[in-house]
């Protein structure tokens, strides 16, 4: 492709060319033409021996009639005159088509557009110019492709590191709920306890008042018999109330005996050397054990079997 040239005032000076150019063209030479063209009054009569040689005949005239027309002056001078009035008609009108198109023209000139400031290439570009504009296209292509893969890469970077902070905000906050929990159990677990020791304490009694007391301790026996029987009635309404209560929050009791010794629910506080049991055998409980769910409240204390000889 050819190098640009710069020509600032190419258009201005086609602009001026074209100009007087139609100038010369309409305004001399057709003027020239028609000053050709127009017809003069001769000085002396002009003779004319046939109908050719007559101004703007249109048709053929009988000798006769040429001969009479040539042999008198005066019908010759009033053709003469119809002619050129004819021609200054002509004339007029041409005048008047020239000066609107000279109007027409340059307002056309100045409805263009302002100068443009281009730099005028060729039309057909060379295979050179076209490669090495290929190459420069290339280039700046792999370099978006570069500056693309950077940023995605920064970007997948960022992403990563805001992954791995909600990560960590998320074990945070599960540890903190955690945290919670655990307190909210231990401080209910506190409670619970003490509610499961008037339990207990109140169980080991309700199997006492089932013995009443002797009669001779006693003057009037059978009124005091009532009385025992009203008081362990009542005494059982709160012992059901109070078991109510606990299972209403899922607190239930432990069953050990029978079962294999588990030391994540039993504390073994004694031991019975047998045969009659297998070994690590609950044979007895000391004290109940409670569970919340699956969560131990209290741990059951409990005998259990050991074979004689083995530890």
């Amino acid at each position: 492709m050819a190098k640009t040239n710069k020509i600032p005032t190419l258009y201005s000076d086609f602009r001026r060319r074209l100009v007087n150019f139609l100038a010369k063209v309409f305004f001399s030479g057709r003027l020239q033409k028609n000053d050709n063209m127009r017809i003069t009054k001769p000085e002396t009569p002009i003779p004319i021996k046939d109908e050719s040689q007559i101004p703007n005949s249109r048709f053929p005239v009988p000798e006769e009639e040429s001969l009479i027309e040539t042999q008198n002056p005066e019908i010759l001078n009033v053709e003469y005159l119809a002619v050129k009035d004819e021609s200054v008609n002509i004339d007029n009108r041409l005048e008047l088509w020239k000066t609107e198109m000279e109007r027409d023209f340059r307002q056309w000139l100045n409805e263009l557009s302002e100068t443009p400031s281009g730099e005028f290439t060729d039309d057909e570009p060379d295979i050179y110019s076209f490669y090495e504009e290929l190459c420069v296209l290339r280039n700046e292509v792999r370099k978006g492709g570069r500056r693309n893969h950077d940023v995605l890469t920064r970007f997948g970077e960022s992403l990563t590191g805001f992954q791995n902070v909600l990560v960590d905000i998320q074990s945070r906050l599960g540890q903190a709920d955690a945290r919670k929990r655990e307190e909210e159990l231990l401080a209910n677990k506190r409670r619970f306890l003490a509610l499961i020791d008037v339990f207990e304490r109140m169980g080991r009694l309700k199997e006492r008042l089932y013995t009443p007391p002797k009669k001779k301790l006693f003057k009037n026996y059978g009124n005091w018999e009532n009385v025992w029987n009203r008081f362990r009635e009542g005494f059982e309404i709160t012992y059901s109330y109070l078991e109510n209560l606990l299972k209403n929050e899922d607190i239930t009791k432990m069953e050990t005996l029978g079962r294999l010794f588990d030391p994540g629910q039993m504390n073994a506080v004694a031991v019975e050397y047998t045969d009659k049991h297998l070994p690590h055998m609950v044979i007895e409980e000391i004290s109940p054990g409670f569970l919340q769910g699956e969560r131990v409240i209290k741990l059951a204390e409990v005998k259990i079997s050991k074979t004689q000889g083995r530890v």
